[in-house]
């Protein structure tokens, strides 16, 4: 049987792509904007994925 730690470095690498992907629609975004990162004061995050460890550090 997996640990949970085991379970989750599994599901991050499975969703990788996915990772990837937001983090450039992120990047394209904050060109597009002309917005700098320290002028972001907050952001939302919502939904079952915005729990994830990996999404959050991507965020952070």
């Amino acid at each position: 049987m997996q640990t949970a730690t085991a379970e989750a470095k599994r599901f991050e690498s499975l969703i990788q792509r996915e990772l990837r992907l937001v983090e450039s629609a992120i990047d394209e975004l904050m060109l597009k904007s002309g917005l700098k990162t320290e002028q972001i004061q907050a952001v939302l995050r919502t939904g079952g994925s915005s729990e994830i460890p990996a999404f959050i550090d991507l965020l952070s």
